[in-house]
């Protein structure tokens, strides 16, 4: 008699182990081979569990493998993929992942093109240089200085007598011997006597306190002489036109003219307003030094703008001073009288002086 609990013939039913309470494989099991290949088990048949399985059903079930009686648990994710707790369909997956590479080929792709016509209908802009600033022909006027700028004379004459240079070395040599801080600088822009607005442009340039300009036709020589630091001093814009000494009227007095009127006449013109200066910022010295010489280079001449009003300002200089020089005041006031007609206040003046001697 054979045990009840043997296998018969080809039978691969599992006998129940007593001691284990597990199932396990009997003799008479086949399993063919002992490699197991991926998913895939090769044999005849397997049992797991307590329960008949074909081969190539096993999910997440024990699997036999070779000869050993040992079972390993192998997970099979079959048709969806696990992302933690997220079950995504394989088929939604893959679907996700080519539209994800379609949107980046597709967005790349606009960028690019997109960059290139950009490029191409955009002009590039074209840099614009600089102007390369042109350096002055001299220095700008400083704080402690007084600056003259003397443009360069339009000349239409059949000799240039260069009248702006004779006037520039008559004021500095005037200057130097008064020891003052004042410059006169030739400027090489040609102006006729009628540009008054480039003339002052002109003298703000250099930020000068004085400009002249003027021409010589051969007929007529027109000087102009501009205040710019005071424009509300006497003779602080001021013109001689001389039509008689002329190159071509009367040489020998044009030579004169040029070389000593004219550029000391402009001299009296540039020291007047620098002692009118000293006179506003009652340094009453200095005033009296350099209207004394500015009345010391104008020919006394009554048709010179200014000059009466330099005579009466020096008398009153004299008369007010500390200490007073009533001698001083009273000859002023007499040139100022010989120049002027009926100015009360010159005779008031004098009279006041008369009286204090």
């Amino acid at each position: 008699m054979q045990p009840d609990n043997m296998l018969y013939g080809d039978q691969n039913e599992p006998n129940q182990n007593s001691d284990t309470g597990q199932n396990v494989v009997g003799r008479d099991t086949h399993v063919h081979g002992d490699e197991v290949s991926g998913d895939k088990i090769e044999g005849d048949k397997i049992t797991a569990d307590n329960r008949g399985v074909a081969a190539g059903e096993v999910n997440n079930s024990n699997v036999v493998t070779g000869d050993s009686n040992s079972v390993s648990s192998v997970q099979h994710f079959g048709t969806t993929i696990n992302l933690g707790p997220l079950k995504i369909p394989k088929p939604v997956a893959v679907l996700l992942l080519v539209g994800c590479a379609a949107a980046i080929i597709l967005i790349g792709s606009i960028a690019f093109y997109s960059r290139g016509t950009f490029q191409a209908f955009t002009a590039v802009p074209t840099e614009t240089p600089l102007p390369t600033a042109t350096p002055l022909p001299f220095a700008t006027q400083t704080v402690s200085e007084t600056l003259i700028v003397v443009a360069t004379f339009h000349n239409t004459a059949a000799t240039n007598s260069e009248a702006h240079t004779k006037i520039r070395r008559a004021i500095a040599a005037e200057a130097a011997n008064s020891n003052e801080q004042l410059r006169v600088e030739v400027e090489p822009t040609i102006l006729t006597a009628d540009q008054r607005t480039e003339a002052e442009a002109l003298g703000n340039r250099y930020n000068a306190s004085m400009v002249i300009w003027g021409e010589d036709t051969g007929v007529e020589v027109i000087v102009n002489f501009l205040n710019l630091r005071e424009p509300d001093f006497k003779a602080a814009n001021a013109t001689i036109a001389e039509q008689e000494r002329t190159q071509l009227a009367n040489p020998d007095a044009y030579a004169n003219f040029v070389t000593q009127d004219l550029p000391q006449t402009m001299g009296f013109f540039a020291f007047f307003a620098v002692g009118q200066s000293y006179y506003l910022n009652k340094q009453y010295g200095l005033a009296i030094e350099r209207i004394e010489a500015a009345v010391t280079l104008a020919p006394f001449d009554a048709t010179i703008e200014g000059l009466p009003d330099a005579y009466f300002r020096l008398g009153w200089l004299y008369q007010f001073s500390t200490p007073a020089d009533l001698g001083q005041a009273i000859a002023s006031y007499d040139k100022a009288i010989q120049l002027t007609l009926n100015d009360v206040f010159i005779y008031y003046n004098r009279g006041l002086a008369y009286k204090d001697q």
